[in-house]
C-alpha cells in the first residue's frame, strides 16, 4: 500500500490509470494496483473525505468490467466525489456496436444527475489533451462525458484598479493593442487552460507587427495550447497605457502538442477550477474576465 500523499494540488481524478502513461498534475492517478499511480485504491469505494473534491473524473475501461447491477452504485460513488458542475468522462467499448439495448448516454441520463451527457470525439478527450495513448487496446473505444448538475454559483470578484474594463465588441480606438487572450470553452463548458512558468493561465499573448488582433489570437492559441478555435467574439478590453483584448470562443480541435515555447501543459478546466489554480500575475483581473465571459455565455444560450 502506498503512503498517503498531499492531495491539495489535485483537482482531477484519473481512475484506473494507464500503466505506461499516467496523467500529469493536477490529475491524481489511482488504481487497485499500479506502479505509476499515486494511490492504490479499490475504485468502487473511494475515501469518505473526498466528497465533492474533484472538478473532473475520468475512468478508462473500468465500467465494462463491472456487473451491470454494480453500475449505478459505482457511478454514484464517483459522482459523490465530483463537485457540482464537474465533468465525468468514461472511456469504454462502444456498447451500441457490441450489444443491443440502451446506450451509456441513456444510462447516465436515467440517473438524473447530469445536465449534459454526450459522446466526445477521441481527439478531444483528456488523453488527447495530454498527448497520451487514447486507449489503443480497443479500436471500438469511445468516450462518454456528462456534466454534474449544479456548480453555477457566481464567481467571487476581486476588485482591481489597475485597468479600465470595457465590455464591447470593438477594440478601443485610443489605445495600442498589446496582447490578446481567449476564453475558449469546450462542449462541456470547460475552459481551455495552459501552464507556463508562472502556473496555470488562459492562452494568449502579444500582437506582432503586421498582425490583426484576431490573427494574433489564432496564432497564440495554436502555439501555446495546440488548438484551433471558432465562433470567436471580442467581448472585453482592459486598458491602462495599452489595451489587452479578451475573446469568447469555442474550442474546435486539439492539435499535436509538445512542451515547447512558453507552455508545458494544457487542460480543460471548470472556470472556478482555473481561478483556484491560476498562477498568473493578475488574479483580480482574471476573476473579472472569467465572470463576464460566463455571464455572456449564459445570455447567449438563453436567446
Amino acid at each position: 500500500m502506498k503512503q498517503p500523499i498531499d492531495l491539495s494540488c489535485y483537482t482531477k481524478l484519473n481512475i484506473a490509470c494507464n500503466p505506461t502513461s499516467p496523467f500529469s498534475e493536477p490529475w491524481l492517478n489511482i488504481d487497485i494496483k499500479s506502479d505509476v499511480s499515486q494511490l492504490e485504491l479499490d475504485v468502487r469505494k473511494l475515501p469518505d473525505k473526498w466528497t465533492g473534491k474533484f472538478w473532473e473524473i475520468r475512468a478508462s475501461h473500468v465500467v465494462e468490467h463491472l456487473y451491470l447491477e454494480e453500475w449505478p452504485v459505482v457511478l454514484r460513488e464517483w459522482l459523490r466525489v465530483l463537485r457540482p458542475g464537474g465533468v465525468l468522462r468514461l472511456a469504454l467499448p462502444d456498447l451500441k456496436i457490441i450489444v443491443d439495448g440502451s446506450t451509456v448516454i441513456d444510462f447516465l441520463d436515467d440517473m438524473g444527475e447530469f445536465t449534459t451527457t454526450k459522446r466526445i470525439a477521441k481527439h478531444n478527450d483528456s488523453a488527447a489533451m495530454l498527448c497520451r495513448a487514447a486507449d489503443p487496446q480497443n479500436l471500438w473505444s469511445m468516450t462518454i462525458a456528462g456534466r454534474k448538475a449544479g456548480g453555477e454559483d457566481a464567481i467571487i470578484l476581486q476588485n482591481q484598479n489597475e485597468f479600465r474594463l470595457e465590455v464591447s465588441g470593438t477594440p478601443p480606438q485610443d489605445k495600442t493593442i498589446s496582447a490578446v487572450f481567449a476564453l475558449a470553452f469546450n462542449e462541456l463548458g470547460q475552459l481551455l487552460a495552459v501552464r507556463n512558468e508562472r502556473g496555470w493561465d488562459i492562452p494568449g499573448g502579444h500582437v506582432e507587427p503586421g498582425e490583426t488582433p484576431e490573427e494574433a489570437l489564432h496564432r497564440e492559441i495554436a502555439e501555446e495550447a495546440g488548438a484551433t478555435i471558432e465562433n470567436v467574439k471580442l467581448y472585453l478590453s482592459a486598458s491602462a497605457e495599452k489595451s489587452m483584448l479578451f475573446y469568447l470562443a469555442d474550442v474546435k480541435d486539439l492539435l499535436p502538442f509538445t512542451a515547447e515555447n512558453e507552455t508545458d501543459q494544457r487542460e480543460f478546466m471548470h472556470p472556478s477550477e482555473l481561478i483556484g489554480l491560476y498562477g498568473g500575475g493578475k488574479p483580480e483581473l482574471l476573476t473579472q474576465v472569467v465572470a463576464e465571459a460566463m455571464h455572456l455565455r449564459t445570455v447567449d444560450s438563453s436567446r
